[in-house]
């Protein structure tokens, strides 16, 4: 498939609906809607008509057929997405300079998973993906974009071939964090990475250990993801995003003294110094004649 070809991409969901209609209403092309709650969806409606743009309403039934399930929320709509273009160098540096956090998925096809990494991503601030071959693909289908909740209309996706490669040209602009089911190490939650010079990249993958043994060479640190119970349960991609990249993004206190301790330390002296000067001023002795 040529890379300036655009993707057809089934839309459901109240949110993922809205959100398109307010980020980029240019890419529907299409709309039907549920008769019984078309109302809740009047403006797009109204848009729709107003740009000669084919809509129907119809009954659950129907919108289910569309789909193939019932999570529809009244409206499902037929969208045109642009092609997913490789990052040049300059913008790496342009993010860089702008303290751009990036979230970097590699050896992840399962769209449900695509949904949930943009979902935290954009709630922790992020504002782009890059995605490997395979993850890109599933960035593509519709649970991805319906089930993020709208967060995909908010990131901006780039397509990445040769992961090792791009990474090294990169280094020296994002300190690389790989995410490895086995090894790593344990960070210290109470003080996120900070690196001058250089903003954080969050490398996860779904290979059995995580990201792919040739990129592990590319990584500032390896994050161990935690499996503490005795149970045999691993963490997915989305888990592992879903985990570290709140860490990985929270502002550092900029002195000591901003610390919740500290300040429960100062509001306890400042009541005290309150209590000392409340209290009653004892009468001058009276003078010696």
């Amino acid at each position: 498939m040529s890379e300036n070809t655009f993707r057809e991409v089934l839309l459901y969901g109240a949110d993922a609906a809205n959100a398109c209609f307010s980020v980029r209403p240019q890419a529907i092309r299409r709309a039907w809607f549920d008769a019984a709650r078309v109302k809740d969806y009047s403006e797009i409606c109204k848009w729709m008509a107003a740009e000669k743009r084919s809509y129907s309403t119809g009954t659950d039934a129907d919108l289910r057929a569309i789909i193939g399930h019932s999570r529809h929320d009244g409206v499902v709509l037929l969208t045109d997405r642009p092609p997913i273009g490789a990052p040049k160098l300059s913008e790496v540096a342009e993010w860089r300079e702008a303290g751009e956090p990036v979230v970097y998925v590699t050896k992840t096809a399962d769209a449900h998973q695509i949904a949930a990494i943009a979902r935290v991503s954009v709630a922790m601030g992020v504002k782009r993906l890059l995605l490997d071959e395979e993850s890109t693909e599933a960035a593509f289908a519709s649970s991805a974009w319906s089930e993020s909740d709208g967060a995909m209309e908010h990131l901006k996706l780039h397509r990445v071939t040769g992961p090792g490669g791009f990474l090294k040209l990169i280094e020296d602009k994002y300190h690389i964090l790989g995410v490895v089911r086995e090894g790593g190490r344990n960070p210290d939650y109470t003080t996120p990475v900070r690196v001058p010079g250089r903003a954080p990249l969050l490398l996860v993958g779904g290979g059995p250990n995580g990201i792919a043994p040739d990129l592990i060479a590319r990584c500032a640190h390896l994050l161990h993801a935690p499996v503490r119970g005795a149970a045999p349960v691993k963490l997915n991609t989305a888990d592992c995003v879903t985990h570290f990249l709140p860490w990985l993004t929270a502002k550092t206190k900029k002195n000591p003294g901003e610390g919740f301790r500290t300040r429960q330390k100062e509001a306890k002296a400042a009541k005290a110094v309150a209590r000392e000067q409340s209290k009653p001023k004892a009468a001058p002795a009276p003078e010696a004649e």
